[in-house]
């Protein structure tokens, strides 16, 4: 099935060679414990967890760069490690894996582009047309013509994008595909995933440590961390298991007076104060701490103009849950 990911059972072990007064030791570290999991076509998954937790060793199992120790493995309904199946294979797939360069440096983008589409078997008299279609919806036309190695860091994601998904593949493992680039590049990553998700039913497994990109393009989301994955499913629900269940308050001030005294009561209430002046308290608080008692007390020391309150969101999670592996 076209689209389809199955990973069962999945184990991957690296053994690591030491020397010491000649003597040679081997140590075995375990990258992936086991591991199973299943994405329907047209999916764009989050596989998110700390570093090493076994994200790019999983994605470059998945794209036949890396053998597995064990388990089974089916990717657009192929083995990518059957060699009568492998060619086939990985025209079905597009990896792009970090900064690491499918461009040719000293040529021109295009002239890149015009040999990998030869090396995908792409027809002639399609390639062209390929490539001006992807190009307007990367916005990289102007740059077709500029050797690779005058790219800056940005337009050089955007030309990998395209090189990436120029075969037309059903499979889309894009490991930190925006990072170092500008927030603008980053709009048109998005868009263009969004576009050939929604069009082409492509499926994507994305990781990244930057948290937007999985906030603006994931609906479910796989935590991976010490090579087991702890979570699957929808963000919604990973907020909810993973969150501390906190709330931010907003709230505008027209004149605050005696903030000395208003901090001490929101120290008994265990309300933490994030920001504090004349015209504006920021709190954290647990969601069962009232509300409506905590402004009636502030009311006693100002007029309130307006009140926010945010539930803790994906970002704050996911960040919380990194920092802490630090």
């Amino acid at each position: 099935m076209n689209g389809y990911i199955k990973v069962q059972n999945l184990l991957k072990i690296y053994k690591i060679s030491s020397f010491n007064f000649l003597k040679r030791k081997i140590y075995k570290i375990v990258a992936l414990k086991d591991i199973s999991f299943e994405i329907h076509p047209g999916e764009i998954v989050g596989y998110i967890g700390p570093n090493g937790a076994g994200k790019t060793t999983t994605i470059k199992i998945l794209s036949g760069i890396l053998y597995p120790t064990s388990g089974s493995i089916s990717v657009n309904g192929f083995n990518p490690f059957d060699k009568k199946d492998k060619r086939i294979y990985k025209k079905s797939i597009g990896v792009m894996l970090g900064q690491h360069l499918r461009l040719i440096r000293d040529l021109p983008v295009k002239d890149s582009f015009l040999l990998l589409g030869k090396i995908y078997e792409i027809p002639k008299n399609k390639i062209y047309e390929k490539i001006e279609k992807l190009s307007e919806v990367l916005q990289i036309n102007e740059l077709l013509d500029q050797q690779v190695r005058t790219l800056s860091l940005g337009q050089r994601t955007r030309c990998e994008l395209l090189a990436t998904f120029l075969h037309s593949p059903q499979v889309l493992f894009l490991d930190e595909p925006t990072i170092g680039v500008d927030i603008s590049t980053r709009h048109r990553v998005y868009e263009f995933i969004k576009k050939i998700n929604k069009e082409n039913n492509v499926t994507v497994i994305i990781t990244s440590h930057d948290i937007y990109d999985i906030e603006m393009l994931t609906e479910r989301i796989i935590l991976i961390d010490n090579g087991e994955i702890l979570f699957d499913g929808k963000k919604e629900d990973f907020i909810k298991r993973f969150g501390v269940n906190r709330k931010r308050i907003f709230i505008d001030m027209e004149m605050l007076i005696k903030k000395e005294k208003l901090v001490k009561f929101f120290i008994t209430e265990n309300a933490n104060v994030l920001e504090l002046d004349e015209y504006k308290i920021v709190l954290e608080v647990n969601s069962d701490v009232k509300i409506t008692e905590l402004l009636k007390e502030i009311e006693k020391y100002g007029a309130i103009k307006d009140v926010h309150i945010e539930r803790e969101s994906l970002r704050d999670v996911i960040k919380r849950i990194y920092e802490t592996k630090i």
